[in-house]
């Protein structure tokens, strides 16, 4: 899914002081920082949708 993302240095909808690749970046690294085993967290998700769609508030689904 980020590699679908916006990643234009356009204003991220999420934060407007960072450019929507930056906003990307920033997302990759706290993901990749995490143990090989650990399972994505609502929060985690949350922030994968918000750079993809670039929407603060996005609609995704969540099956639990």
């Amino acid at each position: 899914m980020l590699d679908k993302a916006p990643q234009s240095e356009k204003p991220a909808a999420i934060n407007k002081v960072m450019s929507q690749k930056q906003a990307v970046e920033i997302v990759r690294k706290g993901l990749a920082a995490k143990d090989p085993n650990w399972q994505l967290d609502r929060l985690y998700e949350k922030r994968v949708w918000q750079v993809y769609k670039n929407q603060r508030r996005p609609k995704f689904y969540d099956a639990r």
